[in-house]
């Protein structure tokens, strides 16, 4: 069965974005889906340097934890990338993995190889938080998780988005967006399950 591959990216652990991951997390295992989470807060993970060494080489120049993270993200069928909105981006530990990831930009692109190392359909699916009320408030996020899932040869599958939260653990009393979530999570083991 395929895994899911989960990241979660905010600084600060127990917070919104990742109290949602867990939410869907939790209807996956509850399925009996195989799931990994990793908190990119934990990872030595530096910024993309633009040295183009990707261009002609399938790996990236720069030796750090990111190294981990390419062949799990060559490998999962399902993303789950989590993240609160930080001047309407993401944090720079989420931002780092993402400019990283033009190893996989420059592997489709430049070298016209295969990013995944499976045939299975590939889906990326954005958790985002924000403290604002504004309804364009994840627009730029949302054109940034585009082209990342672009590259990374996966349907941008969908989008769970929460803005006006902004104390730690808010979600935690709004039922409904944590119905939704879990909602979100049976929805991706059903289409597993059906894939076989």
């Amino acid at each position: 069965m395929q895994k899911v591959l989960a990241l979660a990216g905010s600084p600060r652990k127990r917070g919104n974005s990742d109290l949602l991951l867990d939410e869907v997390l939790k209807a996956l295992t509850n399925q009996d889906v195989p799931t990994e989470k990793i908190y990119l807060c934990d990872l030595n993970i530096g910024g993309c340097i633009h040295c183009d060494y990707c261009y002609v080489h399938d790996k990236c120049s720069i030796n750090d934890d990111m190294s981990v993270l390419y062949g799990k993200l060559r490998e999962t069928n399902y993303l789950l990338f989590a993240s609160p909105l930080f001047f309407l981006s993401m944090p720079s530990q989420a931002k780092a993995v993402i400019d990283r990831c033009q190893l996989f930009w420059s592997m489709k692109y430049i070298q016209h190889k295969k990013v995944a190392e499976n045939t299975s359909p590939r889906r990326g699916i954005f958790i985002g938080v924000a403290g604002q009320k504004s309804r364009h408030l994840f627009d730029g996020i949302k054109a940034t998780m585009k082209y990342v899932f672009d590259a990374l040869d996966m349907e941008y599958y969908d989008n769970f988005l929460v803005n006006n939260t902004d104390s730690k653990g808010e979600v935690t009393q709004m039922a409904e967006v944590l119905r939704e979530a879990h909602e979100l999570g049976e929805k991706i083991a059903a289409e597993i399950k059906a894939q076989g």
